[in-house]
C-alpha cells in the first residue's frame, strides 16, 4: 500500500468501509455493516466488527487534533495529526514511512508523509515482485476551524464521550462528531482499519 498524506487534496479510492453523512458526521448504520461484508474476500469482517470500538476510539483521537492548516502556523495541530497517523503506520509495520518538509517551496507549506507496505509478500526466491498489485490511497488530515459554526469542544472533542453519540436503548455507537470526521480523517482511518483487517486474515493475496 502506498499512502500519501497531505493537507491539500481530497482523494480516496472507493475502498471506504463506512458511509459518510454531511456536516462532518459519520453515521454508523446497518447498511455500513452490509458494505463491510462485501469485502469478506479482501478483509476480515469479523476483525472489523471485533475492533469497531477500538477503531472509532483511534479515529476520535485523530479528530481531537486541532489540525487547522488555514492558520498558516507551522507545526501545531497539523503536526500532532501527522504524528498520530505516523504512529498508526508504525503499528501496522509499514516498510517505509517518509516525511517531506515542503517549507522550501512555500513558508507556510506543511509536510507530506508517504508510507509503503507489501502485505503477504511471497518468500520464494524467484518471485517477481512486479506482479504484486499496487493500491494507492491519498488522504489529508487538515481541517477548517470552528468558525463560529461549532463550539471548540464540538469541533475538536477531547473525550470519547464528546466525540461519539450512542443509542441510549442499545448502547451502539451511532455518530462520530467533529471537524474531519467525514472530511477526511474518517475516510483515512477507515482505510487504515481495512488494511489492519486485511493483514489479520490468513490466505489473502499479496498486495503493495
Amino acid at each position: 500500500f502506498f499512502f500519501f498524506f497531505d493537507i491539500v487534496s481530497i482523494a480516496l479510492l472507493p475502498f471506504v468501509l463506512l458511509l459518510f453523512s454531511s456536516s462532518c458526521r459519520i453515521i454508523i448504520t446497518e447498511t455500513d455493516a452490509t458494505q463491510i461484508r462485501r469485502f469478506v474476500n479482501i478483509a476480515s469482517d469479523a476483525s472489523l466488527e471485533t475492533n469497531l470500538e477500538k477503531n472509532v476510539r483511534e479515529l476520535c483521537r485523530l479528530v481531537s487534533a486541532e489540525s487547522i492548516s488555514a492558520s498558516g502556523t507551522k507545526g501545531g495541530g497539523v503536526e500532532d495529526a501527522r504524528k498520530i497517523v505516523e504512529q498508526k503506520l508504525k503499528e501496522l509495520k509499514f516498510d517505509s514511512i517518509k516525511t517531506f518538509d515542503l517549507e522550501k517551496y512555500h513558508p507556510k507549506a506543511h509536510s507530506v508523509m508517504v508510507g509503503t507496505k507489501v502485505i503477504n509478500k511471497p518468500t520464494f526466491a524467484d518471485f517477481d515482485e512486479t506482479l504484486i498489485p499496487t493500491v494507492l490511497f491519498y488522504n489529508h488530515y487538515d481541517v477548517q476551524p470552528a468558525d463560529g459554526l461549532w463550539t471548540e469542544s464540538e469541533a475538536f472533542p477531547k473525550t470519547f464521550e464528546e466525540c461519539v453519540n450512542t443509542n441510549p436503548e442499545t448502547g451502539n455507537m451511532t455518530q462520530v462528531k467533529g471537524r474531519g470526521a467525514s472530511d477526511n480523517k474518517g475516510n483515512l482511518w477507515a482505510v487504515l482499519s481495512a488494511i489492519e483487517a486485511y493483514m489479520t486474515k490468513k490466505g489473502n493475496k499479496p498486495v503493495r
